[in-house]
């Protein structure tokens, strides 16, 4: 038998034990994992994600022969981060929050990789290992900011070159026409598909630190200012071909060019600062014979501890089909509100997904119309404190400004200001009641929700909006404030 036969053989039983613990985390991650490929295969922004899991595995090959030189031995230490992992995995699933769930999963294997190899050899996988968090479908929480950034870079681009402009939210109006910084122009395809190429060339070209910090950096904030310049110069055309040019399927032509020139001038800034003469591959040493350990007890540990996660969300499962609210009460509204929406013509309505039921009433009056809307989510396909809802259409609606509005013993709201094309302006302000009990803010409430569903209890409740109308000619924006805050103490009373 050879000294490569011998290698082979070694690594046998620590394979067999890997296939284990690989079927065990695909068995309790099941349901993180298909609906992470879900929205791989749904979500543009995430396509990349079908080529995460390979190309790591296509980078622990390539330097095979570093990590593979180690010693391999299973460690303890490993197993806190292991229990930590399926602890967060469970609480995603009893909360519905994706985040927890799909970060849990990918988060999951190089703790097992840990578990398997031990400290050192784990360490030498460190970016193979990383890398797998990018296929985490993550980053469209950013859209809002970058839609920011993006306006107010191309706004100064644009009164430097002496346009004369008129911005509200994310509308910027030239005297050719009116352009939206839309979810689309937020350049967050740009930005995530280019700090995943500026980690996979840090990683295969430069061996200095510096060097990769110095790119990878360069791949984050790079893609943000070229978006802004993109969209700047898309308002430039316009203006200069009196909106006949860089709108409709123009916009769209000259976003793939601009991405494609992003992401091959992000490469030719680094061909021409790598490092020379890199070797990619390291070859496996013929006459190394390894050390390689297996340690049933902690693997059979690490397998039990799956199945016990198993069971958790088995039995979750069982409590909240128990837990279901068909029929809820909802909240009491002052008098004059009534759902015949079409006699008063309303142009706002949330867009929240998939509520189990939903109550949309409206009040006219001498300063406009009121709206009051609630919407009840059961628990049992749906989502109450989602990042997908959304307040008001971001096709119709742009949000100016934010201001809090504190009632006593009661909470504090945040207050939206919110305008149209047409110059209408609302405040709209929203609230969550769970187990008759008052939440304001995203984190808290869904935390709330996820601890009455690990517990067996019921997690449905309301999401509550109040809109009322801004008009400078009938009203201010500080009576309409007044308003809303009167609304509020109609609806909430004394409840905390």
């Amino acid at each position: 038998m050879t000294k490569i036969e011998n290698v082979s053989a070694e690594y046998r039983p620590l394979c067999f034990i890997g296939l284990l613990l690989i079927a065990s985390w695909f068995g309790f991650a099941y349901d993180g994992f298909s609906s992470a490929v879900a929205i791989w295969y749904g979500n543009e922004i995430f396509n990349h994600g079908f080529l995460i899991l390979p190309g790591a595995i296509y980078f622990a090959y390539i330097k095979r022969g570093k990590w593979l030189a180690l010693p391999i031995q299973p460690t303890l230490w490993a197993l806190p981060f292991l229990i930590g992992g399926i602890f967060l995995y469970v609480v995603g699933y009893a909360g519905d929050i994706q985040l927890f769930m799909h970060a849990a999963t990918f988060g999951l294997i190089p703790v097992i990789c840990w578990v398997l190899l031990g400290h050192k050899a784990t360490f030498a996988l460190i970016f193979p290992l990383s890398f797998i968090f990018y296929a985490i479908p993550f980053g469209e929480q950013f859209i809002p900011q970058l839609q920011e950034i993006t306006a107010d870079i191309a706004v100064y681009l644009l009164q430097l070159t002496g346009i004369p402009l008129y911005r509200s939210g994310l509308y910027i109006e030239i005297p050719q026409g009116r352009f939206l910084v839309a979810e689309a122009c937020s350049g967050i395809s740009f930005f995530i598909a280019s700090t995943v190429v500026g980690a996979v060339y840090s990683y295969l070209n430069f061996v200095s630190t510096k060097k990769r910090v110095a790119f990878f950096a360069l791949s984050v904030i790079y893609p943000i200012i070229a978006n802004a310049v993109r969209v700047y110069g898309i308002i430039l055309i316009g203006y200069w071909s009196d909106m006949k040019h860089a709108v409709g399927a123009d916009h769209l032509i000259y976003g793939w060019f601009f991405f494609a020139f992003v992401l091959i001038s992000l490469l030719a800034i680094g061909e021409f600062i790598r490092d020379k003469q890199i070797v990619t591959t390291i070859p496996v040493a013929q006459d190394h014979t390894p050390i390689v350990k297996i340690s049933k007890p902690i693997s059979g540990l690490a397998i039990l501890l799956f199945i016990a996660g198993i069971v958790w969300i088995k039995w979750i499962d069982i409590q909240s089909e128990k837990q279901i609210t068909a029929s809820p009460i909802y909240l009491s509204v002052p008098a004059q509100f009534i759902d015949k929406t079409s006699l008063y013509g309303v142009n706002y309505k949330p867009d929240l997904r998939k509520p189990s039921d939903e109550v949309f009433k409206v009040s006219k009056n001498n300063l406009g119309t009121d709206v009051i809307y609630q919407a009840w989510f059961n628990g049992e396909s749906n989502e109450l404190v989602s990042g997908l809802h959304r307040l008001y259409s971001e096709k119709s609606w742009s949000l100016v400004s934010q201001h809090s509005l504190v009632l006593a013993d009661i909470a504090k709201f945040n207050v939206r200001l919110i305008s149209n094309p047409s110059g209408n302006k609302r405040l709209i302000t929203t609230w969550y009641e769970i187990d008759e009990r008052i939440f304001v803010n995203d984190g808290i409430a869904k935390l709330y929700q996820t601890k009455q569903a690990l517990l067996g209890q019921n997690s449905g409740g309301f999401r509550v909006i109040v809109s009322v109308p801004v008009d400078n000619k009938t009203t201010s924006e500080k009576d309409a404030m007044l308003r809303v805050e009167a609304l509020l103490l109609q609806i909430i009373g004394g409840k905390e």
